[in-house]
């Protein structure tokens, strides 16, 4: 009895003097982790309002911010951290990053003459914060925390547990709403596949997926306004508001500003539940593909949001409607100068967007606008990025058949890419040579679409058409996608054909301050230019040409004509 109350009571003290050196540890790492993602915090924050030498800073803040996503996984790992190592390399990583705050307030304060009189102090402090740095991260180790299977496992239920915890606060953080909002399509893609036909028993998760999703994006906007990367306008500012289209699934307007600036409005209207979560996600889509790209002078510019019970996206006004009624009003007047100028406009923004990974899906003349006789690329509803296309999503499978490829009425489970793209737009080119749009005098529209894809009908050229150009659009719409050039090629042709300079093309690798500025450039230009046209010129208001197309999408408001929409997967 007695030698086993000893091994009791003398057995049970080293767990126990264990447990509290274990806790000791856990709460001083844990401690490390507040502080560390403190002064990463406070870094970012230095950085972000410093006036000079960014680019200096920048080599500092990269590295430091790859570093918060560990500290977060460690923090959810902390009550299986129990090596006093650990310990002391958070010291030494604080100790770092705190230089690294310093010098970065300092050198942030550093301008003129004195930055280069100070120049090789500047850069040997760098190197050596660089070098001690990444020693801390050595000593760390945070890629294995996790040394083997079992611990993985553990890892594994204890992300699950916090992911069910998060779970009500992802729609306040921002890249993770992005990221979710993607795997949420691809569910919901998976469900309308693989569920097809038997909505009765699943309507209710499908339902509650697309509402999850919508939920999700509405708190996006909402952030995105807050931090004011997105411009909010009062409705109550706009006046003269004219109605000049209006389909099943919302309204266009144009109107003025408080600034006196004529604008467009794409007004989502409250309809059914199941049509407003599709119109919603086409919205969605278009605002945030406009965010990225709408800073080139040929893509059509996205200027902000309202809120007139529903979203109302706030656009660029083009004065001179689609380049469908473009083509009809002014064809007789057009020299080839300025064909070839417009076929240059569209190649140049579709090639921006090639360039960025995003590709259209659904080009034709009515999603091309003219503003003072200058070509934009517009309605962004079925557009998507290149790792988000699917082959049953909406926008691969609807077009306008004039403008879709042969594939997608051969192959149900065919996938659009950039090719696709141009596919369309070469049948674009031929318009503007003929001023009227493709296959007008064909009489059995139902069988349009088997003859592109079966019988290889194409328009024939426009008399008088240069060869080369000819060649181009040709080559553009042939069957085999694999035969078609690609964007860069299309464009160093029509360049060459309108003796521009390649130079004069927006270069791709545009940082991302120089895109916002001239982001902010080229809606001010706009807008200035609105607002100067109010006199009565070609932009003003009072011109009453039919503008009852613009803005009008296909997709986003709903056929006008509809026998020009077709689901390709009935062929």
């Amino acid at each position: 009895m007695f030698v086993s109350l000893y091994l009791i009571i003398f057995g049970t003290v080293p767990i126990l003097l264990s447990i509290v050196d274990t806790t000791r540890y856990i709460f001083l790492i844990t401690s490390c982790v507040v502080i560390s993602t403190g002064l990463i915090s406070t870094i970012l924050k230095v950085y972000e309002v410093a006036e000079n030498n960014k680019k200096i800073c920048f080599a500092l803040v990269e590295r430091v911010g790859v570093i918060t996503g560990s500290l977060n996984s460690l923090e959810l790992r902390k009550n299986l951290v129990r090596k006093e190592a650990y310990y002391d390399a958070f010291y030494r990583l604080n100790n770092v990053l705190n230089q690294i705050r310093e010098f970065i307030e300092q050198i942030s304060q550093i301008r003129g003459f004195k930055k280069y009189a100070i120049a090789i102090s500047i850069n040997e402090r760098l190197m050596r914060l660089t070098i001690e740095y990444e020693a801390a991260m050595k000593d760390l180790q945070f890629t294995l925390v996790v040394a083997n299977e079992e611990q993985r496992k553990i890892d594994e239920e204890v992300l699950m547990e916090d992911n069910i915890q998060s779970g009500k606060h992802l729609t306040r953080i921002d890249n993770k709403v992005e990221d979710l909002t993607g795997e949420i399509k691809n569910i919901k893609n998976f469900l309308e596949e693989n569920f097809r036909g038997k909505r009765g028993a699943n309507a209710d998760i499908l339902t509650e997926v697309e509402n999850f999703r919508v939920l999700l994006d509405e708190e996006w906007i909402k952030k995105k306004i807050e931090e004011k990367d997105i411009n909010y306008f009062e409705y109550s500012e706009f006046s003269n508001i004219e109605i000049i289209g209006e389909g099943g699934f919302g309204i266009v307007k144009k109107a003025i500003t408080g600034g006196k600036n004529r604008v467009a409005l794409k007004c989502l209207t409250k309809k059914s539940s199941n049509i407003n979560i599709k119109v919603f996600e086409s919205l969605m889509m278009e605002l945030k593909t406009l965010r990225e790209v709408s800073y080139h002078k040929n893509i059509i510019s996205f200027l902000g949001i309202s809120n007139d019970n529903g979203y109302v996206v706030v656009l660029e006004y083009a004065n001179e409607g689609n380049l469908r009624d473009y083509l009809t009003k002014k064809f007789e007047s057009l020299e080839w100068e300025k064909k070839i100028q417009m076929a240059l406009d569209i190649t140049c923004g579709l090639k921006f967007l090639h360039s960025k990974g995003i590709i259209h899906r659904d080009l034709h003349s009515k999603n091309v606008l003219v503003n003072n006789g200058e070509l934009l690329i517009a309605d962004f509803g079925f557009s998507e990025r290149l790792t988000e296309v699917t082959f049953n999503s909406t926008g691969n499978r609807m077009g306008v058949i004039e403008y879709v490829e042969p594939q997608c009425f051969k192959d149900k489970d065919y996938v659009k890419d950039k090719r696709s793209d141009v596919y369309s737009l070469g049948v674009l080119l031929w318009e503007i040579t003929s001023g009227y749009p493709p296959f007008l005098n064909i009489e059995n529209r139902d069988m349009l679409g088997y003859q592109i894809s079966h019988n290889n009908l194409r328009e024939d050229p426009i008399e008088g058409t240069p060869l080369e150009y000819q060649l181009l659009y040709q080559e553009c719409w042939d069957d085999n996608p694999v035969k078609r050039p690609n964007i860069d090629q299309v464009y160093k042709e029509i360049s060459r054909l309108s003796n521009v300079n390649c130079t004069n093309e927006q270069e791709d690798s545009l940082a991302v301050s120089v895109s916002n500025v001239n982001c902010a450039n080229k809606q001010e230009n706009s807008l200035a230019a609105a607002s100067a046209s109010n006199s009565g010129g070609p932009n003003s208001l009072n011109n009453q040409s039919d503008l009852s197309d613009l803005y009008l999408s296909d997709t986003w408001i709903g056929p006008r004509n509809e026998s020009a929409i077709v689901d390709i997967n009935q062929f």
